[in-house]
C-alpha cells in the first residue's frame, strides 16, 4: 500500500488505512475493523480482506537483498 503509514497515536474514527486503501468501503472511514482470522496461520483486521498468498521461492525482499 503506498503513502505513510497511519499514525499510531491516531484518534479518528475507522481504520487508519482507510484513505489510502484501495479496497476502502463506507464502513471503514466510521468504524475500525476488529482482529480476524484469515487463515490457520494469520489473522487481519479489515472489513474487504483478501485472500492470503502463499509465497513461492524466495520473497521480493530476500531478492533484492542479492
Amino acid at each position: 500500500m503506498e503513502g505513510a503509514p497511519p499514525d499510531p497515536c491516531g484518534t479518528a474514527p475507522g481504520c487508519p488505512f482507510h484513505d489510502r486503501c484501495p479496497h476502502r468501503v463506507d464502513r471503514c472511514a466510521v468504524e475500525s475493523p476488529v482482529l480476524s482470522p484469515l487463515s490457520p496461520e494469520h489473522e487481519v483486521a479489515c472489513w474487504q480482506p483478501l485472500p492470503p498468498v502463499r509465497f513461492r521461492g524466495r520473497r521480493e525482499t530476500e531478492e533484492a537483498q542479492q
